[in-house]
């Protein structure tokens, strides 16, 4: 049976996929606050546009509309970071189901075994390919961890200055992640490219199992 396996489970591809348009659906609301709905620059389009109205209004109740508008699209990143702690639940749930020999764990475990093996023909990139989704995986672990203790500061007895830094910490890492992201597209792209053709096709229908 083991040789029947897919390289890709059905669980895997699921969470993937999932993940992917999660991720992106956090990343587009920050880009929108820190855009469309940035609390000044929206404050002065607000104030333009109520003052050609001949609306008169104070500079506190600019300021209050903007930041009600940038509440609403951060209540939005709230519920979608809900479903990516939903996602990695699922996908450390998914792990402890799986064969043996499609652990990340082992897959890692087998690449760096065979690092002194290879006769000069080193594979170095595989063990960095798979130790870059095991850090994934971390800094997803932080960003579900770090979002709901900045939700929830004041209920976990967090001051505001320590939920501060960590809103700060859960930045910086979401950029990590960003740049992840890039990366990995590009070397999606330029294995397709190569010799290991098919990883996308592979990602959607499971692919052939690995040795």
């Amino acid at each position: 049976m083991e040789n029947k396996l897919k390289r890709y489970t059905a669980n895997l591809r699921l969470w993937h996929w999932l993940n992917a348009m999660v991720i992106s659906g956090s990343l587009l609301t920050i880009l929108i606050n820190s855009t469309l709905l940035d609390r000044k620059t929206n404050a002065i389009w607000l104030s333009g546009q109520l003052k050609d109205a001949g609306a008169k209004v104070s500079e506190q109740q600019l300021g209050e509309v903007s930041h009600g508008l940038s509440e609403m699209v951060w209540n939005v990143h709230v519920y979608v970071g809900y479903f990516l702690i939903a996602l990695l639940i699922y996908r450390l749930l998914g792990e402890l189901m799986l064969a043996k020999k499609q652990h990340l764990f082992y897959k890692l475990k087998k690449e760096l075994r065979m690092l002194g093996q290879r006769n000069g023909q080193i594979g170095i990139k595989d063990p960095i390919i798979k130790l870059s989704y095991l850090l994934f995986y971390v800094m997803l672990l932080f960003m579900a961890v770090s979002g709901l203790g900045i939700k929830f500061h004041s209920q976990i007895g967090l001051s505001n200055s320590m939920a501060h830094g960590l809103k700060e910490a859960h930045e910086t890492v979401m950029y990590a992640i960003l740049l992840f992201i890039v990366v990995h597209i590009v070397g999606v792209i330029i294995a397709e490219r190569g010799n290991k053709r098919g990883i996308v096709s592979d990602m959607i229908n499971g692919g052939r199992a690995e040795d």
